[in-house]
């Protein structure tokens, strides 16, 4: 077999999965791109129920909105839900900020080598709190969400949520092949420096 033709391996295979969304996450920062709550909120929104949110007890999408605490009521069963109630982030009382600034980090950390370390956990959870300013359970619980969502394998609700710019593979070049993974590793330009990093990430 060629050099050229073999198969990645399960790390590089995870490289391509997160450099391809790095591609399209927001140039200018997730943090400038969504600059306000309702900007985040019908985002998630948008990603959750494409076809228009619905009742997570009945599923009815006959639904109203009790503004003052920016939640759903269901005209049918009366049952009132929050936008994030019933999915990955269900109960969660870190803001949606801090869950799009996790997610964005999660997936530009640039540090991340080839070990078996770097290819589950990405970024150390306590990296994550200082940089997101949440205490150490709380990185580490998001972390492990964000990780499963957003994975390779992953339901992919958030990466959905954050990377919205669209991208192509060039002719010629297959998904998932040495190809890819050379044509995306050229094509990365990550920051230079660590405070040009911190730049990026913390807007």
């Amino acid at each position: 077999m060629e050099v050229n033709s073999r198969k990645l391996t399960e790390i590089e295979l995870d490289h391509v999965h997160w450099w391809s969304l790095e591609r399209r996450l927001p140039v200018e920062g997730v943090e400038r791109y969504f600059r306000t709550d309702k900007d985040r909120r019908e985002r998630f929104i948008k990603v959750r129920w494409p076809g228009g949110p619905a009742c997570i007890k009945c599923g009815s999408d006959d639904l109203g909105m009790v503004e003052k605490r920016a939640v759903f009521q269901c005209k049918q069963c009366r049952h009132q839900f929050s936008s994030t109630a019933g999915s990955i982030l269900h109960r969660s009382r870190v803001d949606l900020a801090i869950w799009f600034r996790a997610a964005e980090m999660i997936i530009r950390e640039v540090d991340v080598g080839f070990s078996e370390y770097s290819r589950r956990y990405r970024i150390p959870s306590q990296t994550l709190a200082d940089r997101l300013g949440v205490d150490y359970v709380a990185a580490h619980r998001m972390r492990k969400i964000l990780l499963a969502d957003m994975g390779r394998g992953g339901a992919g609700l958030m990466s959905e949520v954050i990377c919205i710019v669209p991208t192509e593979i060039p002719a010629g070049i297959v998904p998932g092949s040495l190809a890819h993974f050379d044509w995306l590793f050229a094509e990365r330009s990550p920051p230079s420096t660590d405070e040009d990093i911190l730049k990026i990430l913390m807007g």
